[in-house]
């Protein structure tokens, strides 16, 4: 990385707080940052052009926030540049983007050849595929998610008055994110919520809604990606997608074509979507219909269908960033279930453990090279949701050890998994 990082705020909620603590672990080990906040572009453009060395840059940015905005402030004026083309790739900054999606999201920014682009990728099957496709790109570097901080400024973080422009390390200030101490075991047997789940459910028909206008035989081939991987929770999206457009789409043996395979995947978002959501449902509605109370942080959970919905309750709506790490603070257990990373982890894990959460998920390879069942983490076989149950239900049952997972989980994780962490990674690259 170059000696000056930038970062975007004011797109999405959730990436904006992980790139604020990127900030911070950045400001804190030596590195001016540069805030481009995307509500107030102009002031931030005017900001930027302040620079005496802008190409002295790195930008880390999420999901190609900065690149994917219509935004006339962000883009090059010189006519001999390429039409979309930014002020950052004209000026030569290096741009890091760290995809936190499956690349089939991203296939026209990746498509479009940003200058100076290194993509980055939370899932070691997402950097493969990328590398595979995007080759001009060069080797794509596997970066695991992270787990979230509570911010100890929360007048600066939740409201809004991080400004544009450029923040010196040098300067006095204090840590916006910390710690949270790790709870008693007093402390732990008394919150409030035995076991949580973050995140939103949607709903399949509110899904199904998007396809209507499709033609009968293209919906019947996306019913059937759906059903790959109900067969097997195992396969990983791109692969389980390249297979069924090979299968349907061309005789064997024939050639494929990148850019119409590159299309077709972009087009397959819907599936992706669809197979989250139906573990995601599965997985709650296993443990309702047991006999576990389920706590819900997000929006549509009353629209799971679920014979026992008087074990679950939810907060109604989504909330933010923040919001949820006060939630697990007050949970005991906190339940995981991978977006269809099969190569990496989510963030939920790592930030569940560090607000003192005993936490129970279904397996990766790359989370069993830090974690191993009953001793720091708790695993179920999503192929087999009833595993989720009767584990969830032993953990309930033996307070003391769930506690000890806990404690083993916290420790794991403010060593290895926090976005300083992550930060420090990324300072090598």
């Amino acid at each position: 990385m170059r000696n000056r990082c930038l970062i975007f705020t004011g797109s999405v909620e959730t990436l904006d707080y992980f790139s604020l603590q990127l900030a911070d672990a950045f400001l804190s080990g030596g590195r001016d940052v540069f805030v481009w906040d995307l509500r107030r572009s102009e002031f931030s453009r005017a900001a930027f052009d302040a620079l005496q060395d802008p190409e002295n840059t790195t930008i880390v940015s999420f999901n190609f926030t900065g690149f994917c905005n219509e935004d006339e402030t962000l883009l090059s004026e010189k006519e001999e540049q390429r039409p979309g083309e930014t002020i950052f790739e004209e000026r030569g900054l290096e741009i890091l983007n760290i995809c936190v999606d499956s690349p089939i999201y991203y296939v026209p920014h990746l498509l479009s050849g940003i200058r100076g682009l290194r993509p980055v990728c939370i899932d070691r099957n997402h950097a493969a595929f990328t590398e595979r496709f995007f080759p001009e790109y060069g080797k794509v570097a596997f970066l695991p998610s992270a787990g979230n901080l509570l911010p100890s400024v929360s007048r600066r973080i939740e409201g809004e008055t991080i400004f544009p422009g450029l923040l010196r390390a040098e300067s006095t200030r204090e840590k916006w994110f910390t710690l949270p101490a790790l709870p008693t075991y007093e402390e732990w047997c008394h919150r409030e919520i035995p076991v949580i789940f973050t995140g939103n459910f949607v709903p399949q028909e509110k899904l199904r809604k998007g396809i209507r206008h499709l033609a009968p035989e293209y919906v019947e081939f996306l019913e059937d990606c759906i059903g790959d991987f109900e067969k097997d929770p195992s396969l990983p999206m791109e692969e389980g997608l390249l297979r069924r457009i090979d299968e349907t789409f061309y005789d064997p043996g024939e050639a494929h074509n990148r850019e119409e395979d590159l299309k077709a995947l972009y087009s397959l978002s819907y599936v992706d979507l669809s197979v989250r959501t139906l573990y995601r449902g599965r997985l709650i509605r296993t443990l309702a219909e047991a006999g576990i109370p389920v706590f819900l942080t997000g929006k549509d959970w009353e629209l799971l269908p679920c014979d026992h919905p008087e074990n679950l309750r939810s907060t109604g709506h989504e909330i933010t960033s923040a919001e949820c790490l006060r939630w697990l603070q007050k949970s005991r257990i906190s339940l995981n279930l991978m977006p269809w990373f099969k190569q990496g982890v989510h963030d939920r894990i790592f930030q569940s453990q560090l607000c003192g959460c005993a936490v129970l998920t279904d397996p990766t390879p790359v989370l069993k090279e830090d974690y191993a069942d009953g001793k720091n983490i708790g695993i179920y076989d999503p192929s087999d949701m009833q595993s989720a149950a009767r584990a969830c239900a032993a953990m309930l049952e033996d307070p003391g050890q769930t506690y000890a997972l806990a404690v083993a989980g916290y420790e794991t994780a403010a060593a290895r998994h926090t976005w300083a962490e992550r930060a420090r990674t990324l300072e090598c690259l």
